[in-house]
């Protein structure tokens, strides 16, 4: 996958992981990143996920959405605090 192909799905996706619309999309990373357990009160295995990492903002605020390279889903979602 390329990064233009990670920010569509990212995009696509924004709603679903409650980016709101005055968040505009300021660029990708490609990372190895941890995923973890789906549940966390349920310790579980963690596995390295090779990631774009698609980062919307707004002033000081941002919103980063995990695309798995591989699998085109969303992996993880961060928020500032």
């Amino acid at each position: 996958m390329d990064e233009a192909a990670a920010c569509g799905i990212a995009e696509a996706a924004r709603g679903a992981h409650g980016v709101p619309p005055d968040f505009q999309l300021t660029g990708a990373q490609r990372r190895i990143i941890e995923i973890g357990a789906q549940a966390p009160d349920r310790p579980g295995k963690v596995r390295d996920c090779v990631a774009w990492l698609v980062r919307f903002a707004h002033e000081i605020a941002w919103i980063e959405l995990g695309v798995d390279d591989q699998t085109g889903l969303v992996v993880r979602v961060r928020r500032s605090r």
